[in-house]
C-alpha cells in the first residue's frame, strides 16, 4: 500500500512539472505577421518584403511551431498551399526573451529553425540557414522578422 501512495504522488508531481514547463513559454504562445526578411546581411539592400496570402499564417501553440503559405507569385492558386508543423525545444527563457529551436521544420534533417522572441517589443526573429548548417543569431542565411498579433 505504501508502494502505491508513493507511485501516485510520483505521478501527481511529475504531472503539475509537466504543466510549468508549458507556462515557460506561454508568452511566445500566439499567430504572428510577417514584417521584414533579410537574406546573408541584416540590412536595406539585402532585404525583402512579402504580402501575405489570405490563407498564410504562422503560429506557436503550446507544444508545436506551424507555419502555412500559399507557394505562388500571387495568392490566387491555394492548392499550393504547404503546411508543416514541429515541435520545438526551449532553449532559454529570461526576463528579456525567449529562445528556441525546431528541428527538422519541413521534414528534412537539415531544415533547423533557431527563434528569439523579444517580450518587450512582442517581435520574434526567425534565423535559418539553407547549407544545412545549425543556425543560430550569428550564422544565419535568412532571417525573418514577424511581430506577435
Amino acid at each position: 500500500m505504501k508502494k502505491l501512495l508513493l507511485l501516485s504522488a510520483l505521478l501527481i508531481f511529475a504531472c503539475s512539472d509537466d504543466e510549468g514547463n508549458n507556462n515557460q513559454t506561454s508568452e511566445l504562445i500566439g499567430t504572428y505577421s510577417f514584417i521584414v526578411g533579410y537574406e546573408d546581411i541584416e540590412d536595406e539592400e539585402n532585404s525583402f518584403y512579402t504580402y501575405e496570402c489570405p490563407t498564410d499564417y504562422f503560429e506557436f501553440t503550446d507544444s508545436l511551431f506551424l507555419i502555412g503559405f500559399t507557394d505562388t507569385d500571387d495568392c490566387s492558386d491555394t492548392s499550393y498551399l504547404e503546411e508543416y508543423s514541429a515541435t520545438y525545444e526551449l532553449l532559454s527563457n529570461t526576463s528579456q526573451q525567449i529562445e528556441v529551436i525546431i528541428n527538422n521544420v519541413s521534414g528534412n534533417e537539415s531544415d533547423d529553425n533557431y527563434f528569439i522572441f523579444n517580450k518587450s517589443t512582442q517581435i520574434l526573429n526567425r534565423y535559418f540557414t539553407l547549407d544545412g548548417t545549425y543556425p543560430s543569431a550569428n550564422n544565419w542565411e535568412i532571417l525573418e522578422v514577424w511581430q506577435k498579433d
